[in-house]
C-alpha cells in the first residue's frame, strides 16, 4: 500500500511540491500542516496513544490476534472529525483469527443478524457450495477481471488447480477470495469418497499392502 502511494504522490505534479517522501523510514510528510503518512509495525506496545485520522489495517487473515487492531483502533481518532479505519484483507485458509472474525461481522451486517451504522461491509468472493470451476462466478471475487486481471491468468492457474489440490486450496482461496477450512488437502475429496467400497480380506491375500498410521500429535 505505501509503495503504491509513494508512486501516486511521485506521479502527481502538485502533491510532489508540497511533501516529502522518507524512503527509508517509509514516510509522506506534509510540512504546512505537520501531517504524516507511514507504516507501522507490528509491535503492540509501541502503539499506544496513537489519534490517527486514518488507519488501513492490510491483510488482516494474517493477524494472530486482535490486539494490534484494537490498538491502532479504539479511542484512535477521537480528536479527529471524520476518522477512518479500513480493514482489507484477502481469505485465509482456516476459519479462526481476527480476519475470519471481522469476515463473520461483515456478513451479519450485510444479512441483517447485527446492526452497525458506523461499519460498511464490502465482500467480493465466492461462498461455500459454489461452483468454483464457472468462470462467471470468477467475476464475483474479481471485479475487475478483464480489465486490470487478465482471465487468461486466471485460466492458467485454474488448469494447475485441477491438477493438484495444493494448487487448487491456493486457487480457491487468493482467486476466489473463499475462506478454507484448512490449508492443503493431500486428496480432493470427490477422489477420496470413491475409496469407500467394500474390502474383502480374502483378496488381499498375498498382496502388498500399505497403512496409513496417523502417529504424531501435531505433524504426520
Amino acid at each position: 500500500i505505501f509503495n503504491t502511494s509513494m508512486n501516486f504522490v511521485e506521479g502527481n505534479p502538485t502533491l510532489a511540491k508540497v511533501t516529502n517522501l522518507v524512503r527509508s523510514t517509509k514516510r509522506i510528510t506534509y510540512p504546512k500542516t505537520g501531517s504524516f503518512y507511514q507504516v507501522l509495525s507490528s509491535d503492540v506496545k509501541s502503539k499506544s496513544g496513537i489519534n490517527a485520522s486514518c488507519v488501513i489495517l492490510d491483510e488482516i487473515w494474517t493477524y494472530p490476534n486482535p490486539d494490534l487492531a484494537k490498538m491502532l483502533t479504539t479511542g484512535s481518532g477521537d480528536a479527529r472529525s471524520q476518522p477512518l479505519f479500513l480493514y482489507l484483507t484477502t481469505a485465509g485458509n482456516q476459519l479462526s483469527g481476527y480476519g475470519w472474525e471481522m469476515h463473520q461481522k461483515a456478513n451479519d451486517i450485510l444479512n441483517g443478524r447485527r446492526v452497525d451504522d458506523t461499519f460498511l461491509p464490502i465482500i467480493y468472493g465466492l461462498e461455500e457450495g459454489e461452483d468454483w470451476e464457472d468462470e462467471k462466478n470468477w467475476y464475483k471475487a474479481n471485479p475487475s477481471l478483464g480489465h486490470t486481471i487478465q482471465i487468461e491468468r486466471i485460466r492458467e492457474h485454474f488448469q494447475q488447480a485441477k491438477q493438484d489440490p495444493a494448487e487448487e486450496a491456493l486457487f480457491k482461496q487468493l482467486r476466489l477470495n473463499m475462506w478454507l477450512k484448512q490449508n492443503i488437502k493431500w486428496m480432493p475429496m470427490e477422489t477420496w469418497g470413491k475409496c469407500c467400497s467394500p474390502v474383502d480380506p480374502e483378496k488381499l491375500k498375498g498382496r502388498i499392502c500399505y497403512g496409513g498410521l496417523d502417529l504424531s500429535s501435531s505433524t504426520d
